[in-house]
């Protein structure tokens, strides 16, 4: 037994279990009050995962987090977009275990030990299910109404921003591509926006892709590979100043990390986009793809037939593991 609280109205406990091949952690929340009996019930498990040095879980009203002796967790609230892409957190810390209402803790979690960041991530929670009336059209592009439906449920459930407001701004298939890609963004209050890719049908499960290939947070480096089903859908996520131009990593075609492909959207009328003043692509339709390795540093800037500049955006992606709407994600254990 790791921890038992009483937290808001929850009545929380993590645990570990191991033997001599197998580790796991399992958390559980229920009412306060709750018996014993009530909480070693294995239907009540709240959440259950491989045993790791961090672990966060939590209900409605209540978060639990656990790291190593000594270390300290911090939370940060939803960021405001940097004029170039990246998040600004402002980071609370909290000790070596958290066992506290869920008011006034942010998504975003990381844990240091001994002055070095060891893991920076975001954790949704549990949240209420979502209901929102979706669009059957992209306003630019095409793509079919059930995937167009599919990608703004999806986009919505995995933000890593407080934002609102949906829309499903493009949709088509990109030159050499056989999957349909279908963009969604969603405003923050000050007009920044969160850039979602969607990739794929939705018609089996749906990826989270944020890790650069070859780290910790690359999917092909599970036990069990999810991103092996041929018909899962990949989410890839940014963040961006304003919604005027938009550019997104799309994933691996395997589906396993961030691939080397920018998708940029700038304005309809855009035909070229020229990348750090050193080369140009060609934009149909205001759309091209820039290829250039995570963490790309680039200035992009779209002009129209007349040569006139219409749309500029800074690209600064961070050094890190995976890349969370504009956020680097670190896990260095």
């Amino acid at each position: 037994m790791l921890f038992l609280a009483d937290v808001a109205d929850q009545r929380t406990y993590g645990a570990a279990f191991y033997n001599e091949t197998h580790a796991v952690y399992v958390g559980v929340s229920r009412p306060v009050g709750a018996s014993a009996e009530r909480l070693v019930n294995r239907e009540d498990v709240t959440m259950f995962s491989g045993l790791r040095p961090f672990s966060v879980h939590g209900m409605y009203s209540s978060i639990t987090a656990v790291a190593p002796p000594g270390c300290v967790i911090a939370s940060a609230p939803d960021g405001r977009v940097r004029a170039d892409g990246t998040l600004a957190l402002t980071w609370s810390d909290l000790g070596d275990l958290v066992t506290q209402p869920r008011a006034g803790l942010g998504p975003w979690w990381r844990v240091t030990c001994g002055g070095v960041v060891r893991e920076l991530d975001y954790h949704a929670m549990d949240q209420p299910p979502l209901f929102i009336k979706s669009p059957t059209v992209t306003e630019r592009g095409q793509a079919d109404p059930e995937m167009i439906a599919n990608a703004m449920l999806d986009c919505r459930r995995v933000p890593g921003m407080a934002v609102d407001t949906p829309r499903a701004v493009w949709g088509g298939t990109l030159p050499g591509n056989t999957e349909s890609i279908v963009v969604v963004t969603s405003t923050a209050s000050d007009g920044s926006v969160h850039v979602c890719a969607f990739s794929g049908t939705g018609a089996s499960m749906t990826l989270l892709v944020t890790g650069v290939a070859g780290g910790p947070l690359d999917l092909s480096r599970s036990v069990v590979p999810p991103w092996r089903d041929p018909n899962a859908s990949k989410i890839t996520t940014a963040a961006a100043p304003s919604g005027d131009i938009l550019a997104v990593r799309l994933p691996a075609s395997d589906g396993s990390a961030l691939s080397d492909r920018l998708l940029v959207i700038a304005p309809v009328n855009a035909t070229e986009l020229r990348i750090s003043g050193s080369s140009t692509i060609p934009l149909t339709g205001g759309v091209g793809v820039v290829t250039m390795p995570v963490p790309a540093q680039l200035n992009l800037t779209a002009v129209d037939a007349t040569d006139q500049t219409i749309a500029t955006l800074r690209v600064a992606e961070p050094t890190a593991d995976g890349l969370l709407a504009g956020q680097g994600q670190m896990q260095r254990w």
